[in-house]
């Protein structure tokens, strides 16, 4: 069942957003903090507990493991008659007890510690003094309002605020008031639980510290769990692959990899864990990687391993190197490389117009560069495919959706004399020195290793 049938209504109908918020952020809002909430018991009760959340990764599932602690035995401890019992004085929890007039009456031993007090320097003093200014200075009318009319503001609540040490330093505390009864309100009496939030806040700002750090980063940054589920995928991640990271997290790393690659990276892992030997954690990789629409990209790749207790983690670096690539062509474009390269390579520009045509082109199509440069690249093609070309590189144009570009295909293609044979093409995008787009096809004869049939 879906555990927000454990929680008033009012709670649960934000649960699945909290959850969703945390998927999306990384930041840590309620995980490693201890709060006060309610919960609801099989009958409907509302239940007051104290609830500690904390997050762990089993086999590559992400789990979250609550501890609950129901308070109302830890309530009823303040009833009055037992106001002064050790019960109190020694809980681990610091207890503030005050009148109706404000006066401390009982000032346990774990608020002692926290302060900075002694008992006997607080105890008949006003509750105020263990206040910042600002909000000691309006104490006593809140006080004073509630005894008057009764309307509850603070009471039965939990309030995050700060309280005041002896030696005048601000400490965040998460405070929860309990009335206990009198004849009158003028003769009850209020209970403070008091919880020192320093960790909390810690946590929470380095966490939120972290989670914009890899947002900034001009990188994309990647966190696996040692079996390889990603667990955080950030902003630029998401340009680079074009996945979301709600479509990421929680699923394994090889989605994002061609599947020849994809097929042996459980194997690394588990050849990992077994020998603890580095061949790849620690060092940077030019690897190939996979967007969501299939097309393959080059990337520069650092990994890392981090531990949190018994978690291991690892944490990648991903560079995009596309442009990078896309730069190194250009100069071959413009250099003598581009002859003297043995494979076949033919550059067009964004309408089709050949504008390079290298020696190795000449020799595999039978056409002069002469000839070939100035004409559409339609003339080294069969006419059924070379009919559908222009509408090709038109809509590419348009939506971008790589299914040439960045990959590998096998094609049929067509000589001078008419005849044809199958090839291998590799379409590479790139610009030229006017910023316009370019594409170079690297090509090769498949013939007698690919069946024309296969390609037709």
């Amino acid at each position: 069942k879906n555990i927000k049938m454990l929680m008033p209504p009012d709670m649960a109908a934000k649960h699945d957003e909290i959850l969703a918020r945390y998927k999306r952020t990384g930041v840590k809002n309620v995980i490693n903090t201890t709060r006060a909430v309610q919960a609801m018991s099989k009958a409907g009760e509302v239940i007051p507990v104290d609830l500690d959340v904390r997050e762990y990764t089993v086999d590559g599932v992400k789990l979250f493991v609550g501890y609950a602690r129901d308070r109302r035995a830890l309530n009823r401890i303040a009833d009055e008659s037992d106001l002064s019992d050790a019960m109190v004085r020694r809980s681990p929890e610091m207890i503030v007890v005050m009148n109706a007039a404000g006066k401390v009456i009982e000032f346990n031993e774990a608020a002692q510690v926290a302060f900075g007090f002694a008992r006997d320097e607080i105890v008949g003093q006003n509750v105020n003094g263990l206040m910042p200014e600002e909000v000691a200075v309006n104490h006593d009318g809140y006080l004073k309002r509630y005894v008057d009319t009764g309307v509850k503001t603070v009471i039965d609540g939990v309030t995050k605020t700060h309280a005041r040490r002896k030696d005048g330093s601000l400490f965040p505390v998460e405070l929860r008031i309990r009335e206990i009864p009198g004849r009158s309100r003028q003769d009850s009496k209020f209970v403070g639980f008091i919880r020192d939030r320093t960790k909390d806040l810690v946590n929470e700002a380095n966490a939120a510290v972290c989670a914009a750090i890899g947002q900034l980063m001009p990188d994309g940054l990647i966190v696996i769990s040692e079996v390889g589920i990603v667990l955080t995928f950030t902003e630029q991640a998401e340009k680079a692959f074009g996945f979301t990271a709600d479509e990421v997290i929680g699923q394994n790393i090889k989605m994002l990899m061609p599947v020849e690659t994809a097929r042996q990276h459980d194997g690394y892992l588990s050849r990992y864990r077994e020998t603890g030997i580095k061949s790849v954690i620690d060092s940077t990789r030019r690897v190939t990687a996979q967007r969501k629409d299939g097309s393959r990209f080059d990337v520069e790749l650092r990994i890392t391993e981090y531990k949190s207790g018994a978690e291991k983690f690892f944490i990648g670096f991903v560079r995009d190197c596309s442009d990078e690539y896309a730069e190194v062509i250009a100069r071959t474009l413009t250099n003598s490389l581009f002859d003297v390269t043995p494979e076949a390579m033919v550059a067009i520009d964004k309408v089709g117009t050949i504008v390079n045509f290298n020696a190795a082109a000449e020799a595999l199509f039978d056409f002069e560069r002469s000839i070939a440069i100035g004409r559409n690249v339609k003339i080294l093609m069969p006419d059924k495919h070379a009919l559908r070309h222009d509408q090709y590189l038109a809509q590419y144009q348009r939506h971008k959706i790589r299914r040439v570009v960045d990959n590998v295909r096998n094609v049929l293609a067509e000589r001078k004399n008419g005849t044809t044979f199958p090839a291998e093409i590799s379409v590479r995008e790139t610009t030229d020195i006017n910023g316009e787009p370019l594409f170079v096809g690297y090509l090769r004869d498949m013939t007698g290793r690919v069946d024309a049939k296969d390609v037709m």
